[in-house]
């Protein structure tokens, strides 16, 4: 089932700490072209050049929430988060509409983090470890975790601090969110009913393809060379030779290292022509010479996966979940509104 996924407001909080420390730190980019690393390196530099200039302007504390400073540094940080996400999500969001995003993020983190010590709720020695051992993990060694977390402004007592308030937060989460979300079998059920399109599996195929380019069909005298090429090609397969080889010794097309192998696809993701015949093949068949806008292509189908609908007995696995999480946001949303509601904030931007 896809389309069902969602992130807590809980979960968003107990994890900001992590993200903020070792986001970009964990994977190994790929090896990229001069082009390329230019590209970025200047896309990169003019963000960061905006983001500087937008938050310079900006005073050093940009809201109290009950008499408690909330400092720019802590802003910056969040906006980063959340433009990321924005971007990630192909939301367009101005700069004013993401600054409020997280100036109200850390306004509301603030109000939880008083109301966890108000009532008195704490984490577990252990759990701040085991998290802090986590964080840790995900560098070589001390030396490069120290200065990583250093350079977004935390010492290692600080970061141990914001992880002590968000498994607070959580404790406090579960107390009083979480207890109070129940999913009936119903609600799971008129939610089925009610979103079809989330439940419909379109049937797909598993192929892999040779590909002749062609860049112009009207240059005659190009088409007919490669006409000859593809027919030369797709007379070796009929003699028997390995598809997949063929592929990497005579495709001219992306997959060709990968034996021209396409993975699984569905319906509406290829041109039309290419489509048809991927789907009117049989497993382990090969077409004819298939022609399209990117030239001639000859394909073997390898496997098929039959359409159909997901059962509800099936999909309630992903409703449930889903289901819960809406609710924990409604009951988050409104607790941190009456929470709001008796504070006194103080907006200085």
């Amino acid at each position: 089932m896809k389309n069902l996924h969602t992130i807590s407001f809980k979960l968003a909080l107990v994890l900001f700490v992590s993200t903020l420390i070792f986001a970009g730190c964990k994977e190994k980019k790929p090896v990229q072209t001069q082009t390329q690393t230019q590209t970025q390196t200047k896309g990169d530099s003019q963000a960061t050049a905006k983001e500087t200039f937008l938050f310079t302007a900006l005073p050093d504390v940009v809201a109290k929430v009950n008499g408690i400073d909330i400092q720019k540094s802590k802003l910056e940080n969040v906006y980063k988060v959340i433009a990321s996400q924005a971007q990630m999500a192909n939301q367009v969001k101005s700069e004013k509409e993401l600054v409020d995003m997280a100036l109200n993020e850390l306004i509301n983190s603030e109000l939880l983090k008083q109301e966890t010590d108000r009532q008195k709720i704490t984490a577990p020695k252990e759990a701040v470890e085991k998290q802090l051992e986590m964080i840790k993990s995900q560098f070589p060694d001390v030396e490069t975790f120290e200065k990583a977390i250093l350079e977004k402004g935390f010492s290692v007592e600080q970061l141990r601090g914001n992880i002590e308030d968000q498994l607070a937060l959580k404790e406090m989460y579960s107390k009083e969110i979480e207890s109070k979300i129940t999913i009936s079998d119903k609600m799971i059920e008129d939610f089925y009913n009610g979103n079809p399109q989330f439940f419909n599996k379109p049937g797909s195929v598993k192929a892999s393809h040779i590909l002749i380019k062609m860049d112009n069909w009207d240059d005659k005298a190009k088409v007919e060379e490669g006409r000859k090429k593809i027919e030369a090609i797709q007379a070796k397969v009929k003699k028997g030779d390995d598809f997949s080889e063929l592929a990497k010794t005579s495709s001219e097309g992306p997959s060709a290292p990968n034996g021209g192998d396409l993975g699984f696809f569905s319906k509406g993701q290829m041109v039309k022509s290419f489509e048809d015949a991927a789907f009117a093949l049989k497993v382990g068949e090969v077409s004819d010479i298939v022609q399209s806008n990117f030239g001639f292509h000859i394909i073997k189908v390898f496997d098929k996966k039959e359409g159909g609908v997901t059962a509800l007995k099936d999909a309630s696995k992903d409703i449930k979940p889903y289901l819960s999480n809406l609710e924990g946001n409604k009951l988050m949303n409104e607790y941190v509104g009456k929470l709001r509601s008796t504070a006194t904030v103080e907006k200085l931007i």
